[in-house]
């Protein structure tokens, strides 16, 4: 499968071959009858002395793509100095100072006289290693079972020889090199084998969260982190613990994108309590990708950079264990594999290095489980091929009962359950973790992986013709009643959604959060439906995954925003409203839009008491592109609302921007020179060129687009249109949208509650908004808002009632549609 996937070059205009020659190397079969021996082949010095030039090369097109040469054998290609030095240069400027065709041949009279030199050499080297295996079979007669398993210097001379095929002997030329025997001057000296690696590694029963005092002698704890998801579970208890008030410090570092969580990535924190104490958050990757050889990873970098800054005890929880991640057994074997590799790339004794693990365990029958794992691993890693000494500490036997007593009494116990699942229904979807699917498209299977807020679900696959999924998906902007639209998204979801995870994202309704790629975000998720028949008499709001979910997406790609404070954080919230800029392209419903967006924000200043500045750009004469830019440029905005027309080209994804007079862009290559962007920008904008009634002639990609030429000037928060919208709807939308997170409808809502409201609002207006609520997409934090949320206690109804009432609206003008051409 490997070599399927690599056999074609994608694009040989990115690759570039080091090619070693001047080596002797079989090139070609000169007696088909005598290829059991070396006389029936064919020696040249075109190769590296195992991959002929005419093997090594590779083409695209019938052209050979850029090639240099270095005079080296194959395995020691890695290491030469020359080739180094030459990738660098290649990874930073493209091209590098070593030749674009073989040098001549230094040292080598005639590819004859050089392969006999080599052909005698390898005879004595095999002559040379069937009498050290004779020899080491007489030593090994002898040796007592019992004894330690001791490297001798025959069997180290052995283990040369068999790897030098690969490994190049330091400072020599092996093709006029003979092999030294054994006890000749001259030869290198033998490396004696590193001790075996040793950890002590002990169990405690309790929480993450006790881990000062249950296991005062740590100067180290860790807790794991998944990329983009919010601490939860044991780091959850970590930050209250840490955290002197309801501020919560990891939470607050890991929303201001300070704690970022790739695979492999420690963000270190001193622990508040005891500030001599190191808190590491591991990073664990995206969710739904964390298995056994990433937790591997993810031990050997918390273990190696721990024993390099001088600390000698760690107490963590087992990190890849929860619910839904690996099985107890397999965790515990993947941390050893990756305390192994640290502690022998520490040097054993020639760097500093941990000593001790203590982990701790808050359920009682993973407790037990631990206990099980790490006896059998103590045994299984002494006797493995690279041993590892593992000096275990495990509870005694009284904890062992009390916990198989208390593990027993919690199985039996379904009231408890019961008990929990009423609580968690209850829970407002605010205050919720968000349900996360990962989901990315793998040739003609659709991967998706889940993380709820208390476990992580095995990846489930999806093959399907993406075709049928473009087409199925075409179909949902077209949809014009309840009914048509209820039957193609529950077509969509039933053929994409696995029926697990159909449960998963409903039961309780709450955040949901996709994690999509370039492909999969111009799918129309927010339009499955999530059974038939659900909207046969109007709009059912349960049905569909951007009402009844608050759904809200998010790209993978590598832009991470900017650490930020909060909005509202000491300081103005400024806030930028262009509308309707073209004035060959006129919109008055796009205008009349950005009117409302200004007077809600007046509102908002007038019933919060904050300090609130306001520039509206409305109208081509004021909103020009120089007009913007200055603004942009010379102040700093949170907020940026446009309404207008966009463009977008299929040929050229990232020339996508906003139509200003003259069919002038403003696009992301403009919006490079400004420093800070702002970090909410709502562009509710239409594809010129494409009327509402024209919603199938959409260009899929100009959504997915747009958020990610918006991501990449780092801002946190972008929601845009997949399709062309009608007028009134999105006026009533963007109303109901900001009323919603600044607070002016009672308790500020979320992001993807204020989303969800709006999506429902503008489906039950008619034809125009049933038409339009599916076409808006969030791009960001579901739980972002502006406004404070009401104390604790006071319900959105209280709150409701004792907020100031507000200023009556301003009769609307006849609603339009925009429909007008690009010109």
């Amino acid at each position: 499968t490997s070599h399927t996937r690599l056999q074609k070059i994608v694009d040989g205009a990115r690759m570039t071959y080091i090619a070693g020659c001047n080596k002797p190397t079989k090139s070609d079969v000169s007696d088909w009858g005598r290829l059991d021996d070396p006389s029936g082949y064919t020696d040249s010095l075109s190769g590296d002395g195992t991959v002929p030039h005419q093997l090594g090369f590779l083409f695209q097109d019938g052209k050979r793509i850029p090639t240099y040469f270095v005079e080296e054998q194959h395995g020691a290609l890695p290491n030469n100095e020359d080739v180094i030095s030459a990738t660098q240069q290649l990874l930073v400027t493209g091209a590098c100072s070593l030749p674009e065709q073989p040098p001549k041949a230094r040292g080598v009279s005639s590819v004859p006289a050089a392969t006999e030199h080599k052909r005698a050499r390898e005879m004595g080297e095999e002559a040379e290693l069937n009498e050290l295996s004779r020899r080491i079979q007489a030593q090994t007669r002898g040796v007592p079972g019992d004894a330690p398993p001791v490297i001798s210097a025959d069997e180290v001379r052995a283990g040369e020889l068999l790897v030098r095929s690969f490994l190049a002997d330091q400072g020599a030329d092996r093709s006029t090199t003979p092999a030294l025997p054994p006890g000749t001057p001259g030869r290198p000296a033998i490396k004696l084998a590193q001790p075996t690696p040793t950890i002590e590694i002990s169990l405690v029963h309790g929480g993450i969260e006790q881990c000062g005092s249950l296991v005062p002698a740590a100067d180290a704890i860790s807790v794991g982190h998944y990329l983009g998801v919010a601490p939860q579970n044991a780091e959850r208890a970590l930050d209250a613990a840490i955290s002197p008030n309801a501020d919560l410090i990891i939470t607050a570092l890991h929303r201001r994108g300070v704690i970022v969580g790739e695979l492999g990535q420690n963000f270190l924190l001193p622990d508040p309590r005891v500030p001599k104490r190191v808190i590491v958050i591991a990073g664990m990757g995206q969710p739904g990708t964390f298995r056994e050889p990433e937790l591997a990873v993810l031990t050997r970098e918390l273990v190696w950079m721990l024993g390099r800054s001088g600390r000698k005890h760690l107490c963590t929880v087992l990190i890849g264990g929860g619910a839904g991640n690996l099985d107890i057994a397999n965790a515990v074997r993947s941390w050893m594999r990756g305390i192994r590799r640290a502690l022998f790339e520490a040097g054993m004794g020639q760097s500093p290095r941990l000593l001790k693990i203590t982990f701790i365990e808050f359920y009682a029958a993973n407790f037990i489980l631990l206990d099980r794992a790490f006896k059998a691993a103590a045994v299984a890693f002494a006797a493995d091929a690279e041993p590892m000494k593992i000096v275990y500490a495990g509870p005694d036997a009284a904890e062992l009962k009390q916990a198989n007593v208390k593990a027993e009494a919690i199985a039996k116990n379904t009231a408890l359950r019961d008990l929990r699942r009423r609580f968690d229904a209850a829970v407002p979807t605010c205050n919720r973790e968000p349900i996360r699917l990962t989901i990315r498209l793998v040739r003609d299977t659709f991967e998706f992986a889940a993380l709820t807020a208390d476990a992580a679900m095995p990846q489930r696959e999806t093959r399907i013709d993406p075709q049928l999924i473009d087409e199925a998906n075409d179909q949902l902007p077209a949809a014009i009643d309840y009914r048509t639209q209820d039957d193609k998204g529950n077509l969509l979801g039933r053929l994409l959604l696995p029926g697990d995870l159909r449960e998963v994202v409903v039961k309780p309704p709450g955040p949901l959060v996709l994690t999509l790629d370039r492909t999969t975000a111009r799918i129309h998720w927010e339009m499955l439906a999530l059974a038939p028949g659900k909207s046969l008499d109007g709009f059912n709001r349960e049905n569909f995954l951007g009402t009844t979910c608050g759904l809200t997406r998010q790209l993978r790609t590598n832009f991470a925003p900017l650490p930020e404070p909060p909005l509202l954080a000491g300081r103005p919230l400024r806030v930028l409203v262009v509308a309707d800029p073209a004035e060959d392209a006129p919109l008055p419903g796009a205008q009349e839009e950005g009117e409302a967006v200004v007077r809600i924000f007046e509102e908002f200043k007038t019933c919060s008491g904050l300090e609130v500045e306001i520039v509206p750009l409305l109208g081509p004469r004021r909103a020009t592109r120089v007009a913007v830019l200055e603004q942009l440029i010379n102040h700093r905005f949170d907020i940026l609302h446009y309404a207008g027309h966009c463009f977008f080209d299929e040929k050229d994804p990232s020339h996508c921007g906003w139509i200003f007079t003259g069919n002038r862009l403003l696009t992301a290559d403009e919006l490079n020179r400004v420093d800070r962007i702002p970090r909410f920008v709502f562009s509710n904008a239409c594809e010129s060129g494409i009327t509402p009634e024209q919603r199938e002639k959409r260009s899929a990609l100009l959504a997915p687009s747009f958020a990610e030429a918006f991501f990449a000037r780092g801002v946190g928060n972008f929601i845009c249109t997949a399709w062309p919208v009608d007028d009134a709807a999105a006026l009533a939308f963007a109303q109901r949208l900001y009323e919603g997170i600044l607070g002016l409808r009672g308790e500020a809502e979320t992001m993807h509650e204020a989303m969800a409201a709006g999506r429902t609002a503008i489906a039950q207006l008619g034809a125009g908004g049933l038409q339009t609520w599916g076409a808006y997409q969030h791009y960001g934090d579901p739980n972002f808002r502006i406004g404070n949320p009401a104390p604790t206690g006071l319900s959105r109804e209280a709150q409701r009632a004792t907020s100031k009432p507000r200023p009556a609206a301003r009769p609307r003008r006849q609603p339009t549609k925009r429909q007008v051409k690009r010109k």
